[in-house]
């Protein structure tokens, strides 16, 4: 893929996204570190572990307002709630859903993850495809992102995150951003995937400490959790870290 300007960000979702930078800060503290590493030249998929809901609306608020981010999510979470469908509307929708029980609709959303990057936007991918256990701890992941980075010859961007897995007022959250990674031409996808696991683990920011008062948020904290897949769910994903 030829390097282009990246597409803009509809204004809805600029709108939004100004919103989230305001008042988030007033919940949690956000440190971003590494954002030189963020291309402005080209599209690339960023990835990212996942530890609750408020991480995507963490990396919409963020990351640069001017790059058009769609998230690709399971249908099952994303769609449970009447609540959550009402708030992607509101947004603009900058979502690419999915069912992954559905062959069919798993086809359906790489072509589009492929489409909207040959339009220039940003595609954020979780690839363990769930809510994580907690704090420095990852399911395995699945290789659709990085199937799609080696065949589009499209960078990865990886970032790593943590402190949102349990909320507190004022908590501090840090999110680590690395340098973007292409698939070398002798590596396969799997191989890829594999080392961009590890650099995820090495990027893995110590965990930032708590709130300013004692407690945690347990609503609030169960409602950035509403809808994750369970943790004895069985289904196999394509790439598994513990293989090798």
């Amino acid at each position: 893929m030829k390097d282009h300007q990246i597409a803009r960000t509809p204004l809805i979702l600029r709108a939004f996204r100004l919103k989230g930078r305001l008042l988030l800060p007033l919940l949690i503290k956000v440190k971003l570190k590494g954002k030189n590493h963020i291309p402005r030249d080209r599209p690339y998929i960023m990835i990212s572990n996942h530890l609750s809901w408020i991480d995507p609306f963490i990396y919409l608020s963020w990351l640069p307002r001017n790059h058009h981010l769609l998230f690709v999510s399971e249908v099952h979470g994303l769609t449970n709630k009447a609540w959550k469908r009402k708030m992607m509307n509101l947004v603009g929708n900058p979502v690419i859903a999915y069912d992954r029980f559905n062959e069919r609709q798993r086809i359906s959303t790489l072509k589009g993850i492929m489409r909207a990057l040959n339009a220039q936007q940003v595609v954020g991918i979780f690839p363990e495809g769930r809510t994580g256990r907690g704090e420095n701890d990852m399911y395995p992941w699945y290789t659709g992102a990085f199937v799609i980075a080696k065949k589009m010859n499209v960078p990865i961007l990886p970032i790593a995150i943590s402190g949102s897995h349990r909320l507190q007022w004022r908590k501090p959250i840090v999110a680590q951003i690395g340098p973007v990674q292409y698939c070398a031409e002798n590596e396969s996808s799997d191989e890829f995937a594999l080392r961009m696991h590890r650099m995820i683990k090495e990027m893995m920011p110590d965990y930032p400490g708590e709130g300013i008062l004692p407690g945690d948020w347990p609503a609030f904290t169960e409602l950035c959790l509403d809808g994750r897949l369970p943790a004895e769910d069985s289904r196999e994903p394509i790439y598994t870290s513990e293989r090798r």
